[in-house]
């Protein structure tokens, strides 16, 4: 699965469809703007909501739960990016 930097996504965030797989209590502590919340506990049960025809950025808090949610929506031909660094990354960018 390709990957991305925090620094790399900045220059492209509008052109994204970015997943954040974090849990809900931790999206709503501070997420990127144009993240959708999709939790790895629940992914199996919405891969509904994915088109196989668009790449997806996947972020969590610091690039492990995206790195497997990527692998489970590859592994159903969804075509995925992961985030390195996740959010500890992008806080680090803003401070």
């Amino acid at each position: 699965m390709p990957e991305i930097t925090i620094e790399e996504l900045k220059k492209h965030l509008d052109e994204v469809n970015l997943i954040d797989v974090r849990e809900i209590e931790e999206f709503d502590q501070g997420h990127i703007e144009q993240a959708r919340n999709i939790p790895l506990s629940t992914l199996e049960y919405q891969l509904d909501a994915f088109d196989p025809a668009k790449t997806y950025h996947v972020i969590c808090r610091s690039g492990k739960r995206s790195a497997r949610a990527g692998d489970i929506l590859e592994q159903r031909g969804i075509k995925t990016v992961n985030v390195t660094g996740g959010m500890l990354a992008w806080e680090e960018t803003v401070e």
